[in-house]
């Protein structure tokens, strides 16, 4: 009795330890960005994102907006790019 236990233990500790190697989180890390400039328009944002991209300077970016710009002004669009 005791080494049937001792043995479905060891069995469902193997399994644990093998799923666990195999998880998506383990095997793949997520890009990661960096912070290449601030810009008063979303426009001006995406365009030189754009460029890069196409210049093969950077893989990918994205624009995030710190504040709108709107009638009374422009805004700040932070642009992060993926080397």
């Amino acid at each position: 009795m005791k080494t049937r236990l001792v043995a479905a233990v060891g069995l469902a500790a193997a399994g644990v330890v093998t799923a666990l190697s195999f998880s998506p989180s383990a095997q793949a890390t997520p890009p990661t960005y960096l912070e290449y400039g601030s810009y008063n328009w979303n426009d001006q944002c995406l365009s030189v994102g754009h460029a890069g991209q196409v210049n093969h300077t950077w893989s990918a970016y994205y624009c995030v907006t710190v504040t709108p710009s709107g009638p009374t002004g422009p805004g700040l669009y932070d642009l992060y790019v993926q080397r």
